[in-house]
């Protein structure tokens, strides 16, 4: 039975059918002669396959066996990857078409003679319909350098669905980077959005980081040309906050820097009556145009300090009767104790009216209470004018810690 010998042809086509996905098969033709060049007509023989790759030496990344008939001119058919195959190893819809070339090498039995192989030859096109199936899901890594003015860059995505959560390209690396674009003089990446989001990036570990831009000349590595919203995290967005950052540049928002007020005048406009040797609160009345943070409480007319930093606090009082002795303070409460934060003596200086003032520099605490108060030591009531042109308490913040 060694004297035969095995015309082969290799038949490949594109598969046509209306499934949804590529049938995992090609068909393989051949015909058997002896070594008189007579076709072994309606014989029974075995055929088996073997896909190498990289070379005709290489790995054996398919093979099967199969039982067929010749017809009478000793033509027979093969459905490689098909049903019906025995003794199968791998399987046709893991071949990588792209990656490498590949041998096919035939091996023939007859009335139970050992295989004799029938020679090795370089597949030279990939079966059309399982290229089509890997084009369709694009091989990686891909990589291809293409000189292109073409506005829509080399790679151009759109979806056409409305739906707000609708994503064009979607980027995600288990410990690198999800997106990463890179360009010598214009946008290494571009998003448009018309009602979605242009470009969005997400993390999922505390170390990892969405978006990372980069300049290595030390110059602009982010522009942004519109509005700007920085919410989640840490960050604690709220209204009239501003974004601030620690020595490492960490950003958060932290409470409105913008800190005033001015009471002006007493509350419920009458004067307000200070009885001897007793240390009196003064009760000055609230400008919701001037407290700017909110910190000035009018209820108990106190300044409550809404962030660390140094604030500049005056205050200044006016009198019906410019008779007086005494003192003006300012009162701080920190942690429970109280404490002078400025005081001024209270002496005459002629007129209708006594005025007295006092201005003061100072670091305060988040959560300190500062108010003004009078002392005075004549025996009798003497009064407050209610005038807010004369009698008023004010501060802002010149620097936060």
């Amino acid at each position: 039975m060694k004297q035969f010998f095995i015309s082969l042809v290799l038949m490949l086509y594109t598969v046509i059918t209306v499934q949804a996905q590529v049938p995992d098969i090609f068909n393989y033709q051949g015909v058997a002669r002896n070594a008189a060049g007579v076709a072994y007509a309606n014989k029974d023989i075995l055929v088996k396959v073997n896909i190498r790759n990289v070379n005709s030496g290489g790995p054996v990344i398919f093979s099967e066996t199969r039982a067929v008939t010749t017809n009478s001119f000793g033509l027979f058919n093969l459905p490689i990857g098909g049903f019906g195959g025995t003794n199968v190893t791998g399987a046709i819809s893991t071949i990588d078409w792209h990656d490498n070339k590949k041998y096919l090498e035939t091996e023939i039995s007859i009335d139970g003679e050992p295989f004799t192989s029938l020679g090795i030859s370089q597949i030279l096109s990939a079966p059309y319909a399982f290229s089509s199936s890997i084009a369709k899901s694009l091989v990686l890594p891909f990589s291809k350098t293409v000189n292109s003015n073409n506005p829509w860059g080399l790679l151009n995505i759109q979806n056409d669905n409305t739906h707000i959560t609708t994503i064009a390209i979607n980027g995600v690396s288990v410990g690198g980077k999800g997106i990463s674009g890179r360009s010598e003089t214009g946008y290494g990446v571009q998003g448009t959005a018309a009602d979605g989001v242009g470009v969005y990036a997400t993390a999922s570990t505390a170390t990892g980081k969405a978006i990372y831009a980069r300049n290595f000349t030390g110059e602009m590595a982010l522009e942004i040309d519109g509005k700007l919203k920085i919410a989640g995290g840490n960050t604690n967005p709220g209204t009239g906050k501003i974004l601030t950052s620690d020595g490492q540049g960490n950003a958060t928002w932290q409470e409105n820097t913008k800190i005033a007020f001015r009471a002006s005048g007493l509350n419920g406009n009458v004067t307000q009556s200070i009885l001897p040797y007793t240390a009196t609160k003064i009760n000055f009345f609230e400008d919701a145009r001037y407290n700017i943070g909110s910190a000035y409480n009018a209820s108990t007319s106190t300044f409550v300090v809404p962030v660390t930093g140094i604030y500049h606090l005056n205050a200044q009082v006016a009198w019906l009767n410019n008779e007086l002795g005494g003192q003006m303070r300012l009162k701080l409460l920190r942690a429970g104790n109280y404490s002078d934060l400025a005081f001024t003596s209270l002496i005459k200086t002629g007129g209708s009216a006594l005025e007295h003032s006092l201005a003061v520099d100072i670091r305060l605490q988040q959560g300190d209470q500062v108010w003004v108060e009078v002392f005075q030591d004549l025996g009798t009531p003497r009064h407050i004018m209610t005038d807010g042109f004369r009698t008023w308490f004010a501060g802002h913040l010149i620097v936060r810690d």
